[in-house]
């Protein structure tokens, strides 16, 4: 059996996809940020890498079929953070960690708000927003649920995007590396994806002891607020996030 190389993001909305890879037969598995587990895929170090959206734009023929992350309204693990409200900052600091989650922000902005006055920089991953020194700061993942219940304006992107365009957005999906087996990585991501499905509870117990997102809150995100199958309404969100995203990157 040839080796398959999986890499994936250390948030809890990626286990539920890699349930069991950690130590299974014929699978070498690491994780990763998302915004470096795209360089690591195109420089041929893994087989096949759970990426951000975005990144998929240039090859959608090597996504895989029905996978990936998405949500239909509030996402949670994704939202602009400020003092005030951030739909009149001036400044906001992205998190560098996610690429799809700062064009969205751009998106936000400029398509949704209609505003062109908006300075964008670059913030180190989990930014606090108390000291990035910009009106709104994004924050993505774990580090965005963690202040699902803080004193902090916010805005959720995956709500605004939904209310904008009536689509579900895909954050994630898996990207096969040039030339990969994909009936292979195809095979064994499926079934690690219905073993997660299974163990929505257990992951979310996990999550509460590693993350510090509380267990009551990646319950509810991991059985209500994300779902992980890649239908044709993903699809369409998909295109469209790719197409308003030329606009702004």
């Amino acid at each position: 059996m040839k080796l398959l190389r999986v890499a994936s993001v250390p948030y809890l909305n990626g286990r539920p996809l890699v349930d069991g890879l950690q130590d299974a037969p014929g699978v070498l598995y690491s994780e990763d940020v998302p915004a470096r587990l795209a360089r690591r895929l195109a420089a041929g170090e893994v087989d096949v890498a759970l990426v951000s959206s975005i990144e998929a734009a240039r090859c959608p023929e090597r996504i895989l079929a029905d996978l990936c992350i998405a949500s239909r309204g509030p996402v949670w693990s994704v939202q602009l953070c400020g003092a005030r409200d951030p739909r009149a900052a001036t400044s906001v600091a992205l998190d560098g960690a996610s690429l799809t989650a700062a064009a969205l922000t751009r998106i936000y902005y400029a398509h949704i708000l209609g505003r062109s006055d908006v300075a964008f920089r670059a913030a180190p991953p989990a930014p606090d927003p108390a000291m990035s020194g910009a009106d709104a700061t994004l924050v993505i993942g774990d580090a965005g649920l963690r202040l699902k219940e803080s004193a902090f304006c916010r805005v959720d992107l995956g709500e605004a995007w939904t209310a904008a365009t009536s689509l579900p957005f895909v954050w994630a999906v898996w990207l096969l590396a040039e030339g990969a087996d994909a009936a292979a990585a195809q095979e064994r991501l499926t079934e690690a994806r219905e073993r997660g499905l299974a163990r929505l509870d257990e992951h979310a117990r996990a999550a509460a002891l590693t993350s510090g997102v509380p267990e009551e809150v990646a319950r509810e995100y991991l059985a209500r607020i994300v779902y992980f199958r890649l239908g044709a309404e993903e699809q369409a969100g998909l295109e469209q996030f790719w197409r308003m995203s030329r606009d702004v990157l």
